[in-house]
């Protein structure tokens, strides 16, 4: 969770397409369902392509490119290997905070109704130059990621802006 800025770099003249630059902060916890740990922040800029009404009326095309860079609490509980865990073949090793890798995402998304949504995406990483490449946990340079989904909103303001105009906002 945390803060993002997203600047509106161009806009097509008709609002079907736009690029942006987003700067999200995100804190990262993790949790064993007894209790909730701090681990760090990824900052992770994209430059992102967006298009509405790309295949079907009313969707949401859209494709992202940008590098990941995490803190040294996130890496160190991605990566770190304290030397009571070491043995051979996984030496200790104290991570760095710093570049992560470069993510290229991409979704799709098709309102089924006013309330419901569906959903597909993916995700491609690569981890090749990561500031944590040495470390005895870090097991390869690339990974690939697919989701699919279903939304619903629970709750509609009734008093609601006229987004016709501008399918984005």
């Amino acid at each position: 969770m945390g803060p993002s800025l997203r600047w509106v770099t161009w806009r097509s003249a008709p609002g079907t397409t736009r690029l942006t630059l987003e700067t999200p902060v995100r804190a990262v916890f993790s949790t064993d369902f007894s209790s909730v740990k701090y681990r760090g922040y990824v900052f992770a800029p994209e430059l992102a392509l967006e298009r509405s009404g790309l295949g079907l009326p009313r969707s949401r095309a859209r494709i992202g490119l940008g590098p990941v860079f995490a803190s040294g609490g996130l890496m160190d509980y991605w990566y770190r290997v304290e030397e009571r865990y070491s043995r051979p073949g996984r030496p200790a090793y104290d991570a760095a905070s710093g570049y992560l890798g470069l993510r290229l995402q991409f979704s799709y998304r098709v309102p089924l109704t006013e309330r419901i949504s569906v959903s597909a995406g993916g995700r491609l990483e690569n981890f090749s130059g990561a500031s944590n490449a040495g470390s005895p946990l870090f097991r390869s340079e690339l990974n690939a990621t697919l989701v699919g989904g279903l939304s619903f909103a629970l709750y509609r303001s009734p008093a609601q802006t006229g987004s016709a105009a501008e399918p984005f906002d």
